[in-house]
């Protein structure tokens, strides 16, 4: 293979290799292990993929494991394994392709070509097109709302001179574009906050920044910035937004809410990207200018590493599950891997099951946080990915005639279950039938009901044996209790209504069941009143 190339400067005034001649293209693609600079403080440069011609855009998928690197050169996308860190595909696109976007929660990336109005649509599992977006200006930067599924792209603001320049508002389901904003001259990095539904767009020759509402697609502010925007980042935990400034050599750190200057971070010369693990809440900033990456603490916002890469590097993806970065080198034809330590997060299963050891499926299942606020939920049997050596709350709830019991692992009876894990952890919640206790075991179900029988649900439901408390649930609750005992069945006042009596008359609160030797279903349901 002999290629040609010229050393231009770009509209942006950047220094770069242009592409003139491909006289073969490569016929597979080898990846070769270098040695790492020495990293200031643990970070370390761990690989160096080899790559099509001249990778710019990068983008990261954590659901499926899989990288994406747009070589400009070759009109090929090179698609890396993350466990592996080898290039295991090669999707043909069209020429000079540049920025490339992901949908993690659709499995679609997005790509967009230099000096072009068309976004191709990929799909991830077949590596197959299976769409395109036209708008009518050339497309300068990408960015994906995966809650949303709602895509951004900017348009026009190649010079100065050139006004108009846009933002498109485009959905995922139907490519599409559902609006089009007006914004700030030379839009070339978008950030989008899935959390505040909040857009960002750095308007390089303006030197602001246009601030979009997700919902009303609409600018609601815009923000001056001291120096041309480069390359925008947003944490959606901490709700930072990190901006790189050309003109001064900087990483402006900013309140997203507020738009308050909170740091200005000294790194490399002309900071042509960045990106950030919300795991770790470490920063990369890509120095195109020097060769290398500046890794910045997000909690502190200090400078922990400082690593030489490629030539020219243009961009920057993070990987939040393996705890990994990526950065393109344009002009030497590879990807970097940086290495950030070991994995941050893991996977908390949780299955359901029957009294007899059958699986059975559909229960809720939420995760919460130290705030008791749910971070995650799904159906089981469910896996979602938490924090390592963070705690949590898994809690499961009851389904049609089946009440939870007990976890499988502890035989604890309460079915919000503390955790912290380090490593892919398995939990299984056993469930009751409430038309089918087991062998030598009753059943004791309690409802709680207004007075015109509408259900009552989360009140307190405590089953006691001899002034000891056993069990407590939330109404609707189901105790499985021992054949030959006598119990005592109490409910608490809620929301303002008070117990009034039970269904059979009872007006003491607290009701006494007694088991005989047989197996047998009790059906209780307390009457309230407001």
């Amino acid at each position: 293979m002999k290629l040609r190339r010229e050393r231009v400067l770009d509209r942006r005034g950047r220094k770069s290799w242009l592409i003139t001649t491909v006289l073969l293209m490569f016929a597979s693609v080898s990846f070769l292990l270098t040695f790492p600079p020495t990293a200031v403080h643990g970070d370390t440069v761990a690989l160096t993929i080899q790559a099509g011609i001249s990778p710019s855009g990068v983008a990261v998928n954590p659901s499926t494991g899989r990288i994406y690197v747009a070589n400009r050169g070759d009109g090929t996308i090179s698609v890396i394994n993350s466990a592996t860190k080898t290039v295991v595909g090669t999707i043909t696109v069209g020429d000079i392709p540049a920025e490339l976007a992901v949908n993690p929660a659709t499995n679609r990336l997005y790509l967009t070509y230099s000096d072009n109005n068309i976004t191709t649509v990929i799909d991830g599992s077949t590596g197959q097109v299976v769409g395109n977006i036209a708008v009518p200006q050339n497309v300068k930067a990408i960015a994906v709302n995966s809650v949303t599924n709602t895509i951004y792209l900017t348009g026009g603001g190649s010079s100065g001179s050139v006004p108009g320049s846009r933002l498109f508002v485009v959905s995922g389901s139907n490519n599409t574009v559902l609006r089009t904003i007006g914004i700030g001259s030379g839009p070339f990095s978008i950030a989008v906050n899935p959390n505040s539904n909040r857009v960002y767009v750095a308007n390089f020759y303006d030197w602001t920044i246009s601030v979009v509402d997700g919902s009303l697609k609409s600018v609601i502010s815009t923000v001056p910035v001291n120096g041309a925007p480069n390359g925008l980042a947003v944490n959606p935990g901490t709700n930072r937004l990190y901006v790189n400034d050309v003109t001064h050599n900087t990483l402006l750190v900013l309140d997203a809410s507020t738009y308050a200057i909170l740091a200005q971070v000294p790194v490399g010369s002309f900071p042509n990207a960045v990106d950030l693990n919300p795991k770790t809440n470490r920063v990369y900033v890509v120095n195109s200018g020097g060769g290398s990456v500046t890794i910045v603490d997000g909690n502190t916002n200090a400078v922990v590493s400082l690593l030489k890469v490629g030539n020219f590097p243009p961009r920057v993806a993070a990987d939040p599950v393996t705890n990994f970065a990526y950065v393109t080198n344009q002009n030497s034809d590879s990807v970097t891997v940086i290495y950030g330590g070991p994995p941050t997060t893991s996977r908390v299963t949780v299955a359901t099951q029957d009294s007899g050891g059958a699986s059975i499926s559909g229960f809720y299942i939420s995760v919460l946080n130290q705030g008791g606020k749910a971070v995650a939920s799904g159906f089981s049997t469910a896996s979602f990915r938490v924090n390592n050596s963070q705690p949590y709350t898994v809690v499961v709830q009851d389904f049609g005639n089946y009440f939870f019991d007990h976890w499988l692992d502890t035989g604890s009876t309460n079915r919000y279950r503390s955790i912290t894990i380090t490593t892919n952890t398995t939990i299984t919640a056993v469930y009751t039938n409430a038309n089918s206790p087991p062998p030598g075991y009753s059943s004791i179900s309690v409802k709680t009901v207004n007075s015109a029988g509408a259900p009552l649900n989360g009140y307190l439901t405590t089953l006691s044996q001899n002034g000891t408390v056993i069990s407590q649930y939330f109404s609707p609750s189901i105790f499985t209790v021992a054949n030959g005992q006598t119990y005592q069945v109490s409910v608490a006042d809620y929301q303002g209504e008070t117990f009034s009596h039970w269904s059979d008359g009872t007006t003491s609160r607290v009701y006494t069941v007694i088991i005989g030797g047989t197996s047998t279903a009790v059906n209780l349901t307390a009457v309230y009143t407001p």
